[in-house]
């Protein structure tokens, strides 16, 4: 015991937190399995380690990041797999979905569909896709704080549509706004809701169509994103949203390392579990910027607000949230 936590106090930090079977076997490599399986199991009660899934387990003596221990799992889970975040993940943190699961998040893999239970933590639903990387590589960027590769918004539709997932939850108002400032990014063909992605027109249930042509009304363009999926869509303020985003997504990290229930977090915040169910599922449009920082003093956390002038090379001021 003492030999493994002398080990994983040596290499582990803030960005390595995560081991897997085989890594703490090469940490401890003579020793056999039978009493291998019974230090990790000491490991665990004494502190020393904690299980995420089968195979993974996480080194709580550092100051990891909370919020992205699902996402940081599912790339060390399937490190030798094309994964890539969509589906609900994408178009809830894009705002265009709501109400989904906690803690839940969604890729897409060439290895097979399987939902894995990390306990606390939640749960990463991968979904099997047969698609190379070469043919959808415009409309992927790598999200280097998931460490993994991010769907662009279009893609995330059409693997909604393709996976035959509900799109119910979908808020179609900011897809058609969308497709109206950038039709080369979502075409609409029809926009009547019997046609809508999601659903299939009864000419096409009668020929036995698999969704493969309602799928085809959703036209994809590639484009660099700016770094900030709201000024992407074409959102007004998408600063203030972005900057929004960002606070809201810190509240919700900050609730799921202390594991606090949404009774306990909406207590704490003096709101109601629903606004803290909105919070944790990145729906923040309904708080002010000044709500949410308000948010953060309750939860300890000092605020500092500098200002400076813009560089001179810039046309316009702009917004920034910076946390350490």
């Amino acid at each position: 015991m003492k030999t493994l936590s002398r080990i994983l106090e040596r290499l582990a930090s803030a960005e390595n937190y995560l081991f897997s079977l085989d890594d703490l076997r090469c940490a401890l490599p003579e020793t056999e399995p039978g009493p291998f399986k019974a230090l990790l199991s000491r490991a665990q009660k004494a502190g020393v380690l904690q299980r995420v899934c089968k195979g993974i387990y996480l080194y709580p003596r550092v100051n990891y990041p909370a919020g992205r221990v699902l996402f940081h799992a599912a790339a060390k889970l399937r490190a030798d797999a094309f994964n890539y975040l969509s589906l609900e993940t994408v178009l809830s943190d894009a705002g265009l979905i709501s109400q989904i699961p906690l803690n839940w998040i969604t890729l897409m893999s060439s290895g097979r569909s399987h939902i894995v239970d990390c306990g606390n933590f939640g749960h990463i639903e991968f979904i099997h896709t047969k698609r190379l990387p070469a043919d959808i590589a415009e409309q992927l960027s790598y999200d280097p704080d998931c460490r993994l590769w991010r769907a662009a918004v279009p893609l995330a539709l059409r693997d909604m549509k393709l996976t035959r997932r509900s799109t119910d939850l979908v808020d179609w108002s900011l897809v058609d706004e969308l497709s109206s400032r950038f039709p080369e990014k979502i075409e609409k063909r029809d926009r009547h809701p019997e046609t809508r992605p999601g659903h299939l027109s009864p000419s096409a249930s009668a020929r036995g169509e698999d969704g493969e042509k309602a799928v085809n009304e959703i036209e994809t363009a590639t484009e660099k994103s700016s770094g900030n999926v709201f000024a992407d869509l074409g959102l007004p303020l998408p600063e203030e949203r972005l900057a929004k985003a960002e606070l809201a997504r810190h509240i919700s990290r900050i609730l799921a390392h202390r594991h606090l229930t949404q009774a306990a977090a909406a207590e704490l915040l003096g709101i109601d579990q629903s606004k803290v169910s909105a919070i944790m599922n990145g729906r923040q449009g309904g708080f002010s910027m000044e709500r949410l920082l308000t948010f953060l003093l309750a939860l300890d956390h000092d605020i500092e607000i500098r200002l400076k002038k813009k560089p001179r090379n810039r046309s316009t001021a702009h917004l920034n949230v910076v946390i350490d």
